[in-house]
């Protein structure tokens, strides 16, 4: 197996590929990749067992069918340290992968990819198409409020709930929840409800921010699996078989008050008092009367921090405490000038959204003691 390939060409590639890979795998054999000429197409593939990402490469001649599977990072490491724009040579011989270009020269180990696990091919019951931007953005203001080794696996990933034309992205630690609602291309006769991990989620916004933010993509589902096709690369995760909390029981319905922020300044004045806040409970209180917003943060040295904000007027007194962190996080999403806050009392759930009549994305958020 003798072929070359441009250095750029496939570090671009391989980059994404070997992503995935554990230090420590389940199987030794999954640190490797696989690498499988057919005809004039190098198909690279890697696994963790949970998330597998292929591409393919066309390379100059046509060859025999042949496979077998390298150390991932191994061969990202050379090909990335060589010259910029080199034409890198490949050559396959009995248990090694010879790379060479010019003087340098290199050979690493192979397993045959026998050893390696199988593709699992499943059935498809759901094909959806999205731009990828559009996912990106499901999957970036929700992502912050998933949880994070959570004993309920259900809440350590992001529900993706489709129906007709639209597709909205969920998240939830028990503490905080987010929810963006976006359009597919296609209309969906079947609803779906499927739960990624988290690891998946994370590889997957990693792909989806490679290059061409307008592309198609196209994304099938079925109970266990989601897969979608870039123009690039196939990306497919296994999903989280239970089922997502009735989320939708938490929303505000009839709330006490509405305030209305200015967003930047209320992001400054967190950022400013979170300085001496608690580092534990990373608690803060906010304090609404009249047409003022008081903010207060305190620690364990007795040290004190306080700012005031204007807002529109409010009738009814409030004193609410948040965990700071949590605050800013969806703060720190929303992209506007004025937010807004629905608050039924201190004890019960508060969302924040941007203060329009139609949003695409709304935040729930719950108070705690201090």
């Amino acid at each position: 197996m003798k072929f070359n390939l441009i250095r750029e060409d496939l570090i671009n590639i391989l980059k994404p590929i070997i992503n995935p890979l554990s230090n420590k795998p389940k199987l030794p054999i999954l640190s490797n990749i696989v690498l499988k000429i057919n005809k004039n197409e190098l198909l690279l593939y890697s696994s963790n067992l949970e998330i597998d990402i292929s591409a393919k490469i066309k390379i100059k001649k046509q060859y025999k069918s042949i496979v077998t599977t390298v150390s991932g990072n191994k061969l990202f490491k050379i090909c990335k340290n060589l010259p910029k724009k080199s034409e890198i040579n490949f050559d396959l011989k009995k248990n090694k992968l010879l790379i060479s270009f010019k003087q340098s020269k290199f050979s690493i180990s192979n397993i045959p990819y026998n050893q390696f696990p199988k593709i699992q091919n499943w059935e498809k019951e759901n094909t959806l198409y999205i731009k990828k931007n559009t996912l990106n953005n499901l999957i970036k203001k929700t992502q912050f409020s998933m949880a994070k080794k959570d004993i309920r696996h259900y809440l350590n990933g992001i529900l993706l709930k489709i129906q007709q034309k639209k597709i909205s992205s969920i998240a939830t630690d028990g503490h905080r929840l987010a929810i963006c609602k976006k359009k597919v291309l296609n209309d969906i006769k079947k609803s779906k409800s499927i739960i990624i991990p988290s690891k998946g989620i994370i590889e997957l916004k990693k792909l989806i921010n490679y290059k061409n933010k307008e592309e198609k993509l196209k994304i099938e589902l079925n109970n266990n699996n989601i897969r979608i096709y870039t123009n690039n690369f196939i990306f497919t995760s296994r999903l989280i078989k239970n089922n997502f909390p009735h989320y939708k029981n938490i929303l505000p319905k009839y709330p006490n008050l509405i305030i209305k922020i200015e967003k930047k300044i209320f992001q400054e004045s967190l950022n400013r008092v979170s300085i001496l806040s608690n580092n534990k409970l990373k608690g803060v209180k906010l304090i609404i009367e009249k047409k003022i917003l008081t903010i207060k943060t305190n620690n364990q040295l007795k040290e004190e921090a306080e700012e005031k904000i204007k807002i529109n007027k409010q009738n009814n007194k409030i004193e609410i405490c948040f965990n700071i962190i949590y605050l800013l996080d969806i703060i720190n999403i929303l992209n506007c000038k004025l937010i807004k806050m629905l608050i039924t009392d201190n004890k019960s759930a508060v969302q924040i959204q941007k203060d329009k009549k139609k949003t695409s994305s709304l935040y729930i958020i719950m108070p705690m003691k201090l």
